[in-house]
């Protein structure tokens, strides 16, 4: 628990040009990733059925669960909803109605330790 060991490294492979893009960001994630004895996690593919989907992790392994309620309300708003649904303690890496919306640029958000959604420079921008 000192400072600045709650990092994650974030990196994705442009479908638009091929390129590989990572950025590092602070935030609970990491350390709650750290805490289930994740020291990677790979995401390949999708789930099969269209709309929007959460991935979940914890003790029991890793899961997708449908998410289509929280569409096109923006990070703070999801941020508030996915703390009421998976509690206090849950750490949580969001994305906005850009990503939604699959626009070419992105960024992923993960919760500060005041429980707000913030990007730390550089922010994880992906081309899609």
């Amino acid at each position: 628990m000192l400072s600045s060991t709650d990092r994650i490294s974030i990196g994705g492979k442009s479908p638009l040009t091929g390129g590989i893009k990572e950025a590092n960001a602070g935030g609970r994630t990491g350390l709650q990733m750290t805490h289930l004895g994740i020291k990677a996690l790979i995401i390949e593919g999708q789930p099969a059925e269209p709309g929007l989907w959460a991935l979940i992790l914890d003790a029991s392994g890793a899961r997708f669960e449908p998410a289509t309620d929280l569409a096109g309300l923006g990070v703070y708003e999801t941020a508030n909803s996915l703390i009421e649904r998976y509690g206090e303690k849950a750490a949580i890496a969001l994305i906005g109605p850009g990503a939604e919306m699959k626009l070419r640029a992105a960024g992923i958000q993960n919760l500060d330790r005041d429980r707000v959604p913030s990007a730390s420079p550089p922010a994880v921008v992906w081309a899609l």
